[in-house]
């Protein structure tokens, strides 16, 4: 989804990846808040398919000078291209449609990760969202049902998911080494390589990258891929602008490790120190392999070392031993850093 939040403000304790997953969750579910309680499919009035519309994707798409489309074009629009892009829909929501589906149509949410996917669902105009008093209710109407049924259906679409699984786990496996990605770059290029398989038009596959991952979109339209720990994707964005700028693709080696482990191979040992000495030691809210992962991710961002110890103190509820500084110091020394110098050096 669209990642909005301004954190010029923040500590770099607010900054962390298990923060920033925290600030999305809250973005999301502000989104949520804002969707029109409307079902397209059960003949809403103009002024309700408006303002469905200009919550959706549709909208983000047209841009602001574009014409409101009324009900019917709007519905038109949404059912003529739902199985093909019911193919190319997130892991995330793929998952929460299919828990819809086993509660009968209708459910209501009881864990904030399911937020960023049930608003793309609802930006998709597919579920009607409901608020609750407790969460968030997702409704599955009847129409968009039975055209999924169809689209599950029709020869191909286990591998098409299939093939949309891996391109989603190349592409985190591409932002871990790099930080961001230019979307426009890879949509017209490394997306359509992976997916043999199946062609999709631009604008599904776009909406796929946005309903996966972070994104951010700059002030000419651009969009850009972030890796749900860059906090200082301004200046990785700026990098990337360059020149000599590099994106690294991982070898079939390195990606299966990068999907099996989260990190590359040249960092895992470390990390792995530090994850084992913080056991028992962070505070409740907190895992070990948490703060393990906040950690090895400041690094990768040249953050300075006092600030990555303070981040470290914040999460313990003891003060940090020698050990786990000497720990924090030798994860420094191996872990490979977001920036120019990062393709070369993964790639050797």
């Amino acid at each position: 989804m669209l990642r909005e939040i301004h954190l010029e403000h923040l500590s770099w304790s607010d900054k962390t990846c298990t923060g920033l997953r925290d600030l999305v969750m809250d973005e999301a579910e502000l989104g949520l808040s804002h969707m029109p309680p409307v079902d397209l499919f059960a003949s809403p009035t103009e002024q309700e398919a408006a303002a469905l519309y200009r919550r959706s994707y549709d909208a983000l798409e047209d841009g602001p000078a574009a014409l409101v489309p009324t009900a019917a074009q709007l519905y038109d629009r949404v059912t003529a291209r739902l199985q093909t892009e019911f193919r190319a829909v997130s892991t995330d929501e793929y998952d929460l449609l299919w828990r819809i589906a086993m509660a009968g149509g209708s459910l209501e949410l009881d864990d904030r990760a399911d937020y960023p996917a049930a608003l793309s669902l609802g930006q998709r105009l597919w579920c009607v969202i409901e608020k609750t008093e407790r969460s968030f209710r997702l409704t599955l109407p009847q129409t968009p049902c039975r055209l999924m049924e169809l689209a599950i259906g029709e020869p191909g679409f286990q591998n098409a998911r299939i093939g949309m699984t891996v391109m989603e786990q190349s592409l985190e496996a591409m932002l871990y080494m790099n930080g961001v990605l230019d979307a426009e770059g890879l949509l017209h290029g490394t997306v359509p390589a992976l997916l043999r398989t199946a062609p999709y038009p631009l604008p599904i596959l776009r909406r796929f990258l946005l309903s996966t991952f972070d994104c951010y979109l700059e002030g000419g339209g651009r969009l850009w891929l972030l890796h749900d720990g860059a906090a200082s994707c301004g200046e990785l964005i700026r990098q990337q602008h360059s020149p000599d700028a590099m994106c690294a693709m991982p070898d079939p080696f390195l990606l299966m490790t990068l999907c099996r482990d989260g990190m590359l191979p040249s960092e895992k040992t470390e990390s792995d120190l530090l994850t084992a000495c913080l056991e028992g030691a962070v505070r409740p809210e907190y895992t070990s392999l948490d703060v393990s992962e906040d950690v090895r991710l400041l690094l990768k961002q040249s953050v300075p070392l006092d600030e990555v110890f303070r981040v470290l103190a914040s999460r313990l509820q003891v003060q940090p031993t020698r050990r786990m500084t000497d720990c924090v110091r030798q994860l420094r020394k191996v872990t490979s850093l977001w920036g120019p110098t990062m393709a070369t050096a993964v790639m050797q």
